[in-house]
């Protein structure tokens, strides 16, 4: 007969405010949040003085005011400890998608937290729809927003017959996922999609076929259309730009790195998972610019302005507390600048500069909400 798991202790070490709760749950078949995500992050915060641990929803004895929490042991190797802590000071939301962000001990979680008057950021994932209305508001970023409409067959044939190419994308979609670029031919329509043999073409003759099509995956409401931009290309491949807004000790917005995702030859995505490559971002802009050092400052310059506009008209019309924003900004090929999306919960940067000042940034917004409050 096997031995129940030992219960877990109180955290036997002083701790360091504030004490910053990372709020995440299981996926799939595990049995607890992928920990690892959060390492740099623990250890950043220990070399500042600061306390973090990662939670669940129902780790948390709002009675007793304590959490079940995994950090970092601290001897040489470095593995997860369960502990019992005292409630934390700030949240930050890392929960991993969005069916789990849906689940009823979350959403309970976040209740509990806006009546103890806790802060937390990054209160929900982003809606393409709802984004596109918010900015769209905003006189400055109204040209460098692609058309947008909510999906009907009408609209797409109305801008397919305008444009000759168009996006689909699911609403609720992230890394790629469920996208379709839809061509207008003269024989009728090709549908450009990504599968997990790679990707792959179809024709369809009539308009009502790829509305059969998306119909068969979820809801046509779920989709929004977008105009293809003219991307430029290095290497004679598609790129976009990847800027990682946060907010600092002041709680300002502020550009913690940009860095270029470069398509595989052929591709109509560029997300790493969807066969995309992570190059930097002065590597294309070189090849696109013909070195010209001046142009590329220029085109920097850009990139920051239009950030610092999306990051101040969000917090301006969303009322909601982001800390982090994650953009996809494409250069076309006449080297206008086009905002594709805006994340509220980026993936991982794979820049190593970027990486740890981003984990850094989460630090900083942490104790300002934590002093704020």
């Amino acid at each position: 007969m096997k031995s129940s798991p030992p219960k877990p202790k109180v955290f036997p070490y002083s701790i360091n405010k504030p004490l910053i709760g990372v709020l995440s749950c299981p996926i799939g078949k595990r049995a607890r949040p992928i920990l690892s995500n959060y390492r740099e992050l623990i250890i950043q915060g220990r070399k500042r003085g600061i306390t973090v641990y990662v939670f669940e929803p129902q780790g948390v004895d709002w009675k007793r005011r304590q959490v079940l929490g995994w950090t970092l042991s601290k001897g040489a190797e470095k593995g997860w400890l369960l502990y019992k802590f005292p409630l934390f000071d700030v949240v930050y939301n890392r929960i991993p998608n969005r069916n789990a962000e849906n689940r009823p001990e979350v959403q309970k979680c976040f209740e509990h937290l806006k009546r103890e008057n806790i802060p937390f950021f990054n209160p929900r994932y982003l809606d393409k729809w709802v984004v596109y209305n918010l900015l769209a508001k905003d006189r400055k970023l109204m040209g460098h927003l692609p058309k947008t409409q909510l999906f009907s067959t009408a609209g797409l044939l109305e801008m397919l017959d305008k444009a000759g190419s168009v996006y689909l994308k699911p609403r609720s979609g992230s890394v790629g996922r469920g996208i379709m670029r839809i061509d207008k031919m003269a024989s009728g329509f090709r549908i450009n999609v990504r599968t997990g043999k790679g990707y792959v073409a179809y024709n369809e003759k009539e308009i009502a076929g790829i509305a059969a099509r998306l119909k068969s995956k979820q809801p046509q409401k779920k989709y929004i259309i977008q105009e293809t931009i003219d991307l430029a290309r290095y290497q004679g491949r598609i790129f976009d730009i990847r800027t990682l807004m946060q907010k600092d000790l002041q709680g300002q917005w502020k550009v913690t790195g940009t860095g270029a995702r470069w398509a595989a030859k052929n591709a109509f995505l560029t997300h790493v998972p969807n066969d995309g490559q992570v190059i930097p971002l002065k590597n294309a802009l070189s090849d696109v610019l013909e070195n010209s050092e001046i142009r590329m400052h220029v085109i920097y310059d850009r990139i920051m302005e239009l950030a610092y506009a999306v990051g101040t008209c969000i917090d301006r019309n969303s009322d909601m507390p982001f800390g982090e924003l994650s953009l996809d900004i494409a250069l076309d090929a006449n080297l206008s600048l086009w905002l594709i999306e805006v994340n509220s919960k980026p993936f991982r940067f794979d820049e190593p500069g970027i990486r740890i000042l981003s984990r850094n940034r989460v630090l900083d917004y942490a104790t300002f909400l934590t002093r704020s409050k």
